[in-house]
Protein backbone atom coordinates (compact mmCIF):
# COMPACT_ATOMS: atom_id res chain seq x y z
CA UNK A 1 0.00 0.00 0.00
CA UNK A 2 1.17 3.24 -0.66
CA UNK A 3 1.40 6.22 1.98
CA UNK A 4 -0.51 8.67 -0.81
CA UNK A 5 -3.94 9.91 0.53
CA UNK A 6 -5.94 9.48 -1.99
CA UNK A 7 -8.60 12.39 -2.38
CA UNK A 8 -8.21 13.78 1.17
CA UNK A 9 -10.46 11.19 2.48
CA UNK A 10 -7.85 9.48 4.49
CA UNK A 11 -8.20 6.47 2.27
CA UNK A 12 -4.99 4.62 1.30
CA UNK A 13 -4.65 3.01 -2.22
CA UNK A 14 -2.78 -0.34 -3.31
CA UNK A 15 0.30 0.66 -5.46
CA UNK A 16 1.24 -1.24 -8.86
CA UNK A 17 4.19 -2.30 -6.78
CA UNK A 18 2.49 -4.41 -4.83
CA UNK A 19 0.32 -5.75 -7.81
CA UNK A 20 3.80 -7.04 -8.97
CA UNK A 21 4.86 -8.58 -6.39
CA UNK A 22 1.83 -10.86 -6.05
CA UNK A 23 1.98 -11.40 -9.61
CA UNK A 24 5.82 -12.66 -9.59
CA UNK A 25 4.86 -14.48 -6.54
CA UNK A 26 1.88 -16.46 -8.36
CA UNK A 27 3.96 -17.01 -11.63
CA UNK A 28 7.03 -18.52 -9.32
CA UNK A 29 4.37 -20.93 -7.07
CA UNK A 30 3.03 -21.61 -10.68
CA UNK A 31 6.87 -22.39 -11.95
CA UNK A 32 7.54 -24.78 -8.45
CA UNK A 33 4.16 -26.66 -9.31
CA UNK A 34 5.93 -27.53 -12.66
CA UNK A 35 8.83 -28.29 -11.23
CA UNK A 36 7.37 -30.40 -8.75
CA UNK A 37 6.50 -33.21 -11.75
CA UNK A 38 8.55 -35.41 -12.57
CA UNK A 39 10.44 -34.87 -15.65
CA UNK A 40 10.46 -37.99 -17.62
CA UNK A 41 7.70 -40.31 -16.11
CA UNK A 42 6.79 -43.43 -17.98
CA UNK A 43 3.12 -44.05 -18.83
CA UNK A 44 3.55 -46.59 -16.27
CA UNK A 45 4.60 -46.72 -12.74
CA UNK A 46 6.71 -49.44 -11.49
CA UNK A 47 4.02 -50.35 -9.45
CA UNK A 48 1.85 -50.72 -12.84
CA UNK A 49 4.71 -53.05 -14.20
CA UNK A 50 4.78 -54.83 -11.09
CA UNK A 51 1.24 -55.70 -11.54
CA UNK A 52 2.12 -56.63 -15.32
CA UNK A 53 4.69 -59.08 -13.76
CA UNK A 54 1.78 -60.55 -11.54
CA UNK A 55 -0.55 -60.98 -14.05
CA UNK A 56 1.99 -62.95 -16.12
CA UNK A 57 0.73 -65.87 -13.83
CA UNK A 58 -2.75 -65.69 -15.18
CA UNK A 59 -1.81 -65.84 -18.88
CA UNK A 60 -2.27 -68.39 -21.03
CA UNK A 61 0.12 -69.60 -22.86
CA UNK A 62 2.31 -68.33 -20.13
CA UNK A 63 5.72 -66.36 -21.43
CA UNK A 64 8.40 -67.66 -19.19
CA UNK A 65 11.42 -66.33 -21.58
CA UNK A 66 11.89 -64.27 -24.15
CA UNK A 67 12.00 -60.72 -24.87
CA UNK A 68 9.42 -57.52 -24.40
CA UNK A 69 9.27 -55.06 -26.77
CA UNK A 70 8.64 -51.76 -25.70
CA UNK A 71 7.03 -50.00 -28.79
CA UNK A 72 7.00 -46.70 -29.75
CA UNK A 73 6.30 -44.16 -32.94
CA UNK A 74 9.82 -43.17 -34.18
CA UNK A 75 8.72 -39.92 -35.50
CA UNK A 76 7.01 -39.12 -32.15
CA UNK A 77 9.96 -38.01 -29.83
CA UNK A 78 7.07 -38.00 -26.74
CA UNK A 79 6.90 -41.74 -27.20
CA UNK A 80 10.57 -42.87 -27.40
CA UNK A 81 11.44 -41.03 -24.72
CA UNK A 82 8.04 -42.61 -22.59
CA UNK A 83 9.53 -46.46 -24.33
CA UNK A 84 13.02 -45.46 -23.04
CA UNK A 85 11.51 -44.43 -19.34
CA UNK A 86 9.49 -47.57 -19.12
CA UNK A 87 12.65 -49.60 -20.34
CA UNK A 88 14.83 -47.87 -17.34
CA UNK A 89 12.19 -48.61 -14.91
CA UNK A 90 11.96 -52.57 -15.87
CA UNK A 91 15.97 -52.78 -15.64
CA UNK A 92 17.57 -55.46 -16.87
CA UNK A 93 14.80 -57.93 -16.64
CA UNK A 94 10.94 -58.23 -15.95
CA UNK A 95 10.34 -60.99 -13.43
CA UNK A 96 7.25 -62.39 -12.55
CA UNK A 97 4.34 -65.54 -12.74
CA UNK A 98 7.78 -67.30 -13.59
CA UNK A 99 8.92 -65.64 -16.67
CA UNK A 100 12.14 -63.60 -17.22
CA UNK A 101 11.27 -60.95 -19.99
CA UNK A 102 14.43 -58.80 -21.36
CA UNK A 103 12.80 -55.41 -22.58
CA UNK A 104 13.78 -53.93 -25.78
CA UNK A 105 12.72 -50.93 -27.21
CA UNK A 106 11.07 -51.85 -31.03
CA UNK A 107 9.48 -48.91 -33.02
CA UNK A 108 6.58 -49.85 -34.63
CA UNK A 109 7.99 -49.84 -38.29
CA UNK A 110 9.89 -52.76 -37.16
CA UNK A 111 7.51 -54.39 -34.81
CA UNK A 112 6.82 -56.69 -37.56
CA UNK A 113 9.80 -58.44 -37.84
CA UNK A 114 11.11 -58.50 -34.25
CA UNK A 115 10.62 -61.26 -31.71
CA UNK A 116 9.03 -61.10 -28.59
CA UNK A 117 6.79 -62.62 -25.89
CA UNK A 118 4.96 -59.49 -24.27
CA UNK A 119 4.39 -55.92 -25.84
CA UNK A 120 4.36 -52.81 -23.86
CA UNK A 121 3.14 -49.96 -25.73
CA UNK A 122 4.66 -46.45 -25.04
CA UNK A 123 2.04 -43.33 -25.06
CA UNK A 124 0.24 -42.64 -28.20
CA UNK A 125 1.99 -45.85 -30.03
CA UNK A 126 -0.96 -48.06 -29.85
CA UNK A 127 -2.42 -49.39 -33.68
CA UNK A 128 -3.94 -51.70 -35.73
CA UNK A 129 -0.63 -52.68 -36.66
CA UNK A 130 0.87 -53.23 -32.68
CA UNK A 131 -1.99 -55.43 -32.35
CA UNK A 132 -1.81 -57.47 -35.52
CA UNK A 133 1.94 -58.17 -34.50
CA UNK A 134 0.96 -59.18 -30.67
CA UNK A 135 -1.65 -61.35 -32.62
CA UNK A 136 1.46 -63.01 -34.78
CA UNK A 137 3.05 -63.49 -31.54
CA UNK A 138 0.28 -64.59 -29.32
CA UNK A 139 1.58 -62.14 -27.10
CA UNK A 140 0.01 -60.00 -24.51
CA UNK A 141 -0.25 -56.19 -25.77
CA UNK A 142 0.18 -54.10 -22.31
CA UNK A 143 -0.19 -50.21 -22.75
CA UNK A 144 -1.34 -47.02 -19.88
CA UNK A 145 -4.00 -45.88 -22.09
CA UNK A 146 -7.20 -47.26 -21.37
CA UNK A 147 -8.75 -45.68 -24.84
CA UNK A 148 -6.49 -47.85 -26.51
CA UNK A 149 -7.98 -51.17 -24.87
CA UNK A 150 -11.42 -49.57 -25.16
CA UNK A 151 -10.72 -49.26 -28.89
CA UNK A 152 -9.50 -52.89 -29.33
CA UNK A 153 -6.25 -52.27 -29.88
CA UNK A 154 -4.34 -53.72 -26.62
CA UNK A 155 -5.13 -56.09 -24.34
CA UNK A 156 -4.63 -55.11 -20.84
CA UNK A 157 -4.17 -51.42 -19.74
CA UNK A 158 -3.02 -50.97 -15.81
CA UNK A 159 -3.28 -47.92 -13.68
CA UNK A 160 -2.16 -48.41 -10.40
CA UNK A 161 -2.54 -44.89 -8.75
CA UNK A 162 -3.64 -43.57 -4.74
CA UNK A 163 -2.93 -47.03 -2.91
CA UNK A 164 -5.54 -48.31 -5.92
CA UNK A 165 -5.24 -50.86 -9.00
CA UNK A 166 -7.52 -50.95 -11.93
CA UNK A 167 -6.70 -53.34 -14.73
CA UNK A 168 -9.34 -53.09 -18.02
CA UNK A 169 -9.18 -56.04 -20.01
CA UNK A 170 -10.03 -56.14 -23.78
CA UNK A 171 -11.71 -59.61 -24.58
CA UNK A 172 -12.07 -59.66 -28.05
CA UNK A 173 -8.40 -58.19 -28.79
CA UNK A 174 -7.53 -61.56 -26.03
CA UNK A 175 -9.26 -63.72 -28.41
CA UNK A 176 -7.77 -62.53 -31.26
CA UNK A 177 -4.16 -62.99 -29.72
CA UNK A 178 -5.37 -66.01 -28.66
CA UNK A 179 -4.52 -65.32 -25.23
CA UNK A 180 -6.61 -66.52 -22.10
CA UNK A 181 -6.67 -65.49 -18.68
CA UNK A 182 -7.67 -67.17 -15.21
CA UNK A 183 -10.93 -67.14 -14.29
CA UNK A 184 -9.39 -66.03 -11.11
CA UNK A 185 -7.42 -62.99 -12.75
CA UNK A 186 -10.88 -61.75 -14.42
CA UNK A 187 -12.48 -61.70 -11.62
CA UNK A 188 -10.37 -58.79 -10.40
CA UNK A 189 -10.56 -56.86 -13.85
CA UNK A 190 -13.18 -54.50 -15.26
CA UNK A 191 -13.30 -56.23 -19.18
CA UNK A 192 -14.71 -54.39 -21.79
Amino acid sequence: LSGVVAGGTGMLRADSGSRRIRYRVAVGIALLALLARPVGAASLSPQDLQVLAGTLAFVQPRPTMGTIAIVYVAENSASYHDAESIQSLIGKQLTGGGALLAPVLVSTVDLATAEFNLVIVATGSNSEAVLRAARAHHALCATGEQTAVIAGLCTIAINSTGGRVEILLNSHAALVCEISFATAFRMMVREV
